[in-house]
């Protein structure tokens, strides 16, 4: 097992992509089997360096975290909510955030809406439509829609307001995340012709890549009966 005999602080604190040039940051300190100090080296058969444990041989894996995100809608409306809290306090985004271990992320996606904006979803009546990931903060982003049956909402701790929007009267000029507006925009289509995609969505340069699998899931499921 070859051991690594430096490390490189990186600004943001993620794991660097596997073209980065030797620069590695240690994630974690100390052992969760053992207490054993960890050390970064490349484990027999592996091309990443790992924080392995020098008296075990313990494997830290450094994984992804899972953000889901909810597109409730009512009529030819979306949700929004008003952040208020930090990054990009009193922007504009969906209502989203971190699964808990114990929740599926419909679970997910359904808790987060109602904690932020105090609509009430069944997780049964949801549907995916966007899977992706960012590389550059290790996340996997998972977006869900469903129907709301009332346009009533009850902003939490989380939101200073919750809001229906048409397409015609978002406030696009306060978007959280500007590049969250192609994704946006393309569900407000789908829901005018009632067609929906599945999508996965890269975000690469900050460029949001989109691609419609709708048609090939839909072989994939009729041939494996799923």
């Amino acid at each position: 097992m070859e051991e690594i005999s430096h490390t490189c602080q990186m600004g943001n604190g993620i794991p660097p992509l596997p073209d980065d040039q030797g620069c590695t940051m240690m994630m974690q300190r100390y052992c969760y089997e053992c207490g054993g100090p960890l050390s970064l080296s490349y484990p027999e058969g592996d091309e990443r360096p790992r924080e392995t444990c020098r008296r075990c041989g313990w494997i830290n894996y450094v994984n992804p975290k899972v953000q889901v995100a909810m597109v409730a809608t009512h009529q030819d409306r979306i949700l929004w909510m008003q952040r208020a809290e930090e990054p990009r306090k009193g922007y504009w985004s969906l209502p989203g955030g971190f699964m808990e271990v114990d929740e599926s992320p419909r679970e997910a996606a359904v808790r987060e809406a109602k904690e932020e904006t105090g609509i009430e979803l069944d997780p049964e009546s949801t549907e995916l439509y966007v899977v992706g990931n960012i590389r550059s903060i290790n996340e996997v982003h998972l977006l869900f829609r469903a129907e709301c049956n009332s346009h009533f909402t009850n902003p939490g701790p989380e939101a200073q307001d919750a809001q229906w929007f048409t397409e015609e009267n978002a406030p696009w000029q306060k978007l959280a995340y500007g590049i969250a507006e192609e994704g946006l925009r393309r569900f407000y289509r789908d829901m005018r012709t009632n067609d929906f995609g599945i999508y996965y969505a890269e975000i690469i340069s900050d460029e949001l890549y989109l691609t419609n699998y709708h048609r090939s899931l839909d072989t994939i499921s009729s041939k494996y009966n799923l």
